[in-house]
């Protein structure tokens, strides 16, 4: 959980205001973070790839065509 620290000078002539600093512990979030990347590796469904039939010229035949 997040912590607060009181820190300052100790035993200073001056008087300070202290200072608060806040550490949030980041434990959980990166829990979170590697349960959501296992979730989703898991969940997708791993496919073959579709490809389209292509029908092509045959390199030998030349066609001959009007210029435009």
């Amino acid at each position: 959980m997040a912590a607060i620290e009181l820190g300052g000078p100790e035993k200073s002539g001056k008087v300070r205001s202290k200072k608060a600093s806040t550490r949030a512990d980041m434990t959980p979030m990166v829990d979170l973070g590697f349960l959501l990347i296992t979730f989703f590796i898991l969940a997708t469904t791993l496919s073959k790839p579709k490809a389209m039939v292509l029908n092509v010229p045959d390199r030998n035949e030349t066609i001959l065509t009007q210029p435009i």
